[in-house]
């Protein structure tokens, strides 16, 4: 493996986070087809598609499924699986695919149904706005396209792929991915399951931090692609084969870099202190 010079290797460690503006705004109606004055134009028979892996899925993971999906269905409805979500609730359909005026989903994130009310209630989420209110009904008008679990689990379509794709062939295009290396990590791991703390039955379900089972991706600069290192159980919570400790992985980079993690360090109340500490090895299946 040819060593890359510290001065010519780059580190990008690149962190995607995404935030959600969120209004307060006067909501659309749900009971006409066209574009009201003030509205989003984002009508339902807009040449447009509505893209429901990158637009609908965002929305309804953040916003529903912690009264409506698996750990729990409010009312009896799901919003987490195509059939449930189609087939509706105790209350019956709230999706009709091509006929945004006779979903009552529309009318309840609205807070526009006499009998359901506002969705989310008052003091338990923020309500959507127009603009998400706009995607959801133009989805609908479009026949409310949900994709099977064979296009959805297509990982390489996903919007979060395109970029990291794009950067990586433009390095590699330009001559520099061998001289770059790139580290797509979060700021920690989070736990493969909702949390309900205090065991109550709060509505404010989450996932907390995890540094035992999680993902860090890896390209250029010496690393090899193609590779997947280590393994964690069924439910993603620990290792069971070949696990990375952060020293390991540190001492992996500072050797991509072209230096020895032994003697990289820095001398701090008497002692000789390694970023590493007392461990780190270099994982040689990960390096070209």
């Amino acid at each position: 493996m040819r060593r890359l010079s510290a001065c010519r290797l780059c580190l990008s460690v690149i962190i995607s986070a995404c935030a959600c503006g969120l209004s307060s705004a006067p909501v659309p109606t749900a009971d006409a087809q066209e574009v009201k004055p003030g509205e989003p134009e984002r009508p339902g028979n807009a040449v447009d598609e509505i893209d429901f892996v990158k637009e609908v899925r965002p929305l309804l993971r953040t916003r529903c499924i912690s009264c409506h999906g698996p750990e729990e269905s409010e009312s009896g409805l799901r919003l987490d699986q195509q059939k449930r979500a189609l087939e509706g609730g105790d209350n019956g359909r709230i999706i009709v695919p091509g006929k945004p005026a006779e979903s009552r989903l529309l009318r309840i994130v609205a807070g526009q149904d006499d009998e359901v009310g506002a969705m989310p209630p008052e003091g338990e989420g923020t309500p959507l706005s127009s603009d998400e209110i706009a995607v959801l009904k133009a989805w609908i008008a479009q026949g409310a396209v949900w994709p099977n679990e064979a296009e959805s689990s297509d990982r390489s379509s996903h919007w979060s792929y395109q970029p990291i794709a794009g950067l990586i062939q433009d390095l590699k295009r330009r001559g520099l991915l061998d001289s770059t290396l790139l580290v797509f990590a979060g700021e920690f791991g989070r736990t493969p399951l909702w949390e309900n703390r205090g065991g109550t039955q709060s509505k404010n379900i989450g996932r907390d931090h995890h540094p035992f089972g999680f993902s860090v991706f890896m390209a250029g600069g010496g690393s090899k692609g193609g590779v997947v290192h280590g393994e964690t159980d069924e439910i993603g919570w620990a290792p069971i084969k070949d696990p990375v400790h952060i020293n390991d992985f540190h001492a992996t980079i500072m050797h991509l870099f072209g230096f020895d993690h032994m003697h990289f360090t820095h001398r701090f109340r008497g002692l000789n202190v390694r970023l590493t500490d007392q461990g780190g090895t270099v994982l040689k299946e990960l390096l070209t």
